[in-house]
């Protein structure tokens, strides 16, 4: 099974690409698929992507969620998360 490779354009698949992309998800929530899709997808992005997806990593961190899906609107799609 592919989990993980769909994509999506909704603002959370994108935030939470963007918070998985280089973590080590040591409670094995989600699939090892999944987290491998989230780092190719971030690595494909552009420079200033990348910049995008950190200020919303940051919001989100700071707790403010509904800033953080405004921002990674502009996102390219991102992988499905299998836990939304």
């Amino acid at each position: 099974m592919h989990m993980g490779h769909n994509k999506s354009n909704d603002p959370a698949h994108k935030l939470q690409a963007a918070l998985n992309h280089d973590t080590a998800d040591v409670d094995m929530d989600f699939p090892r698929s999944y987290l491998v899709a989230c780092q190719l997808w971030f690595t494909a992005l552009s420079s200033r992507d990348r910049r995008v997806a950190s200020v919303a990593v940051s919001a989100f961190t700071k707790g403010d969620e509904t800033a953080a899906k405004n921002i990674v609107h502009v996102l390219p799609p991102a992988p499905v998360c299998p836990l939304l």
